[in-house]
């Protein structure tokens, strides 16, 4: 409710991505683990694309090394625009079992 968008992720295989209020979809995307739909009021920029893959693979090495079991870490994305990163830690990492997501 509201005049914000709210993001909403449904998580059946593949994760899909998408916001309210219902408009034109912008774009549809595939990264990483996650499928994204992306409306034409949500930011998503395609260019940060490896910047992206770069720090789900620090939070799996991270957690690898720390010895974190499945499920035990939070991590929290406070300026999320679209919510793509902190969707793919979910997803990517095992050891995530909250991802907070703020825009």
């Amino acid at each position: 409710p509201g005049s914000r968008s709210r993001l909403r992720d449904t998580v059946q295989g593949p994760a899909r991505l998408s916001a309210q209020p219902k408009t034109t979809i912008a774009q549809e995307a595939q990264e990483g683990a996650a499928n994204l739909s992306v409306r034409a009021s949500v930011f998503f920029n395609e260019k940060q694309r490896l910047q992206r893959d770069l720090t789900a693979l620090a939070l799996a090495v991270y957690a690898e090394t720390t010895g974190a079991p499945p499920r035990s870490l939070a991590v929290l994305d406070a300026l999320a625009a679209s919510g793509v990163r902190g969707l793919r830690y979910a997803l990517e990492v095992p050891a995530v079992g909250t991802a907070v997501l703020n825009d």
